[in-house]
């Protein structure tokens, strides 16, 4: 509810706090349809997937002002940790159609978040030289 009513938040760091696809889906929509000034978003190991991933890109292809989304999880702890993302090719190739649409967004970081070679094709069809995508320790690259 804070969210909704405060219009200054720049940097979100939530990394690490389980969420889920619910609370994704909360947060995106308090985040795009409430906040304009977000340019940081971290939703590393929050145990989102490609369904709260495509809610995300959604509101991500509408928003002007996201710069850096963060949705890593620590290769380190791949079979420890409990509040993985498990973003898939589906979720890459839903955050290659916002990226394709949202020219301010210009880097996203998705380490070790179960992209295969499908998704990495979505990504890679995207073919923005502005923008970086960080996609370290990915089935592709096993």
């Amino acid at each position: 509810n804070a969210l909704m009513t405060n219009t200054s938040v720049t940097h979100l760091l939530i990394a690490g706090n389980g969420i889920g696809d619910v609370g994704a889906l909360l947060l995106t929509e308090a985040l795009f349809k409430h906040i304009a000034t977000i340019t940081y978003l971290n939703l590393g190991e929050c145990a989102i997937g490609p369904i709260s991933v495509g809610h995300l890109a959604s509101a991500i292809a509408k928003n002007s002002s996201l710069i850096t989304l963060n949705l890593d999880n620590d290769y380190k702890k791949h079979f420890t940790s409990k509040f993985r993302n498990g973003i898939g090719d589906v979720g890459a190739g839903h955050l290659a159609t916002a990226i394709s649409v949202n020219v301010t967004l210009a880097r996203i970081s998705i380490h070790d978040s179960d992209i295969g070679k499908v998704g990495m094709q979505h990504l890679n069809a995207v073919g923005r030289s502005t923008f970086s995508v960080d996609i370290g320790c990915n089935f592709w690259t096993r």
